[in-house]
């Protein structure tokens, strides 16, 4: 697998450097980017007493794009290839499949008012929720886009389904069905807000006769925002009451709150302050439902000569909700990074992490840091 990618990383970028580009047209241009790095965890499976292990990590990406058009309409495929230096067995090769629409093309100074995405990937992964390193294969496609509007109202449109099947035995396969309304009102090209509703089935299905069965319907209405709200300060978010009625061994519904939010202050000319927050309802690998709240800012200060550094923290809270109990666990960490750009095309970066979670259980009971440093080139 690891000669897989690097044969592929060494022939794309052989390309790119005899021909300045791979390929392009009057309508379509064909480009790439190459990534390797080294990198050590030391806890791999995100419990207490993980093993850890240093591995390589080479992800060559195409991308192929349409030009000239009204549509920004591009693919993107990717091959990302793991070789452990110990724990060989966790070697993994991961293809993956993007695809985003958008009418028209999204500006400085636009929305789109039609969008589209599609994924088909597959993934190897630390699972908090079980403890343990988990492979996935994610199908999805998302719509959102402008139904009826005026100049100064808009009544927007979304759809997502999402399947998740983890492929590692013993473990549920995780479906997602969910639609929504929004009444936006335009304050200018570069902000909108307004409220909306979405209604979402979820289900999760063991693949034999072993497993928890479930689902949950859930009914969310919100306030919403998108765009710059003040001077140097731009984002999104969303804020709002659901009401969700779980279904499996046992049924009940609970009212939560929920929200989402990503907000950049370019605080100053090279200083950015970012922070994100979540809190949504998702199912777990195991068929049981989980609420995590997570909050973290991060500061990016850019330096002098290409390089810039960034700082962040974060704490997270998951509350599971189980047949007959619930379980709540708490984690906090930190991460330092420093990013060099020579140029547009090539970059290095190395970063460092930190994590410690706390639970009920002994098993969730864990610690875990990570080191990594990666090259990335771009034709």
């Amino acid at each position: 697998m690891l000669r897989i990618g690097l044969v592929t990383l060494c022939v794309l970028s052989s390309t790119a450097a005899a021909f300045g580009e791979i390929w392009s047209s009057s309508q379509w241009a064909l480009t790439g980017e190459g990534d390797v790095g080294v990198g050590y965890d030391s806890n791999l499976y995100t419990r207490n007493g993980g093993a850890g292990d240093g591995y390589l990590l080479v992800v060559p990406t195409l991308t192929l794009q349409k030009l000239g058009s009204a549509v920004d309409l591009h693919f993107d495929a990717a091959l990302q290839s793991y070789t452990f230096f110990d724990l060989t067995n966790l070697n993994t090769l991961n293809p993956s499949l993007n695809m985003v629409l958008k009418y028209p093309q999204g500006g400085p100074d636009t929305f789109p008012t039609e969008e589209v995405d599609a994924v088909i990937a597959r993934t190897t992964e630390e699972n908090v929720e079980v403890g343990g390193r988990l492979r996935r294969q994610d199908l999805g496609i998302n719509w959102n886009g402008n139904i009826v509007g005026s100049e100064k109202t808009i009544l927007e449109g979304s759809v997502n389904l999402h399947q998740t099947d983890y492929l590692t035995t013993g473990f549920n396969d995780n479906d997602l069905a969910a639609a929504g309304l929004k009444l936006a009102y335009v304050e200018n090209e570069l902000l909108q807000f307004g409220v909306g509703y979405t209604y979402t089935y979820s289900e999760s299905l063991p693949r034999g006769d072993i497993g928890v069965r479930s689902n949950f319907q859930q009914n969310l209405g919100m306030v919403w925002g998108k765009g710059e709200f003040l001077s140097k300060v731009t984002g999104t978010f969303f804020f709002g009451v659901a009401d969700t009625a779980y279904h499996g061994p046992t049924s009940n519904t609970n009212v939560d709150f929920e929200g989402n939010m990503t907000i950049s202050w370019q605080a100053t000319d090279k200083g950015q302050l970012a922070l994100a927050f979540d809190r949504e309802v998702y199912f777990s690998p195991d068929g049981y439902a989980f609420i995590p709240t997570s909050l973290g800012p991060e500061w990016t200060q850019d330096l002098i000569n290409g390089y810039s550094l960034t700082a962040g923290v974060g704490a997270e809270e998951i509350l599971y909700r189980f047949t007959e109990s619930t379980r709540l666990d708490h984690s906090y960490g930190g991460h330092l990074g420093l990013k060099y750009s020579a140029s547009t095309r090539f970059t290095a970066s190395v970063s460092v992490a930190y994590t410690k979670q706390t639970s009920p259980e002994y098993i969730t009971n864990y610690h875990r840091g990570t080191v990594f440093g990666d090259l990335s080139y771009k034709f």
